[in-house]
């Protein structure tokens, strides 16, 4: 049995620059295209990335979603380094159940879809870019997993036409975090 297992991981090659996703194909991979990985047919009622509603720059409420220890540290970068931002995002829904704009009425169905999406802190869009960040007062090794997930969610069905960039906002970083960080193209944003 070993032998299999050893033969089949050694014949299988990961793809990276083409992407299937629910029968859908993405052209080839173009960094400077923003909707390089659109898998999206136009008029598709079925797609998993829900926006949600646009908050104000200077909105100081409670972000839904975000952790009551990581608020602080959002609002001292967006004092800082906010000002660029032209749309902030909160509890954005990626992936998750995939509803059509009737189950989305039921509020079983919609409910399950909450909690089953994946939350990213916020999305904020710039004018030629968009952030998708993960607020971490004191972050481990995970939130390099939740940025790259994130992002390929995002890919699926980008409601927003631009380049996406991942952003880590947190008050400090470990310098082996910081690095592998750097290697997956993350800003980091220490506060």
């Amino acid at each position: 049995m070993a032998n299999i297992n050893v033969r089949l991981l050694s014949t299988f090659t990961p793809c990276i620059w083409r992407h299937h996703f629910l029968g859908y194909q993405a052209r080839d991979y173009d960094r400077e295209d923003p909707n390089r990985f659109n898998l999206a047919k136009k008029g598709d009622p079925l797609l998993p990335t829900d926006l949600g509603k646009s908050y104000a720059l200077d909105w100081r409420g409670k972000p839904p979603h975000m952790l009551d220890r990581d608020i602080p540290v959002w609002y001292r970068f967006l004092e800082k380094w906010g000002s660029p931002f032209l749309n902030i995002f909160y509890d954005c829904l990626l992936g998750g159940p995939i509803l059509s704009q009737e189950e989305k009425k039921d509020p079983i169905k919609w409910m399950w879809r909450v909690n089953l999406a994946k939350r990213a802190d916020a999305i904020c869009e710039l004018t030629d870019e968009l952030w998708i960040i993960e607020v971490a007062a004191d972050p481990g090794l995970r939130f390099l997993g939740q940025l790259q997930i994130y992002r390929g969610l995002w890919l699926r069905d980008p409601l927003i036409p631009k380049l996406e960039k991942l952003i880590l906002v947190s008050e400090t970083v470990d310098p082996d975090i910081l690095d592998a960080a750097g290697m997956y193209g993350i800003l980091i944003f220490i506060v």
